[in-house]
């Protein structure tokens, strides 16, 4: 639901005032941001292991993904319109990126 449009609003309002307000950043990493990593990170650790990855790449990699997520996002706001047009998509997409890289399809 955190991709959906109806949420952008309440983004664009928490994101522009972390940006200014110490206090806020602070909160929204502690409850928000390092919950979530954190979870990722177990599951992706598992996964990691199997593929020999070690613990700090896996941890990095985690990162990488939720900066993708943020910066679709930021984009999307700004008024991208191809985000715009075709934001239900891009779950799919980032999944088949994640999973493929740039390869061909499966």
């Amino acid at each position: 639901m955190v991709l959906k449009q109806d949420n952008f609003g309440l983004f664009r309002i928490i994101v522009s005032e972390m940006m200014v307000n110490e206090e806020l950043r602070n909160l929204y990493y502690q409850q928000v941001l390092e919950p979530t990593l954190m979870m990722a990170e177990a599951f992706f650790q598992e996964q990691a292991a199997k593929l020999g990855m070690g613990e700090i790449e896996a941890r990095l990699t985690v990162r990488a993904i939720s900066s993708m997520m943020m910066g679709l996002m930021l984009e999307h706001i700004m008024g991208d319109s191809t985000l715009i047009d075709h934001w239900e998509a891009v779950p799919d997409v980032l999944t088949n990126l994640l999973l493929n890289g740039l390869h061909d399809k499966p």
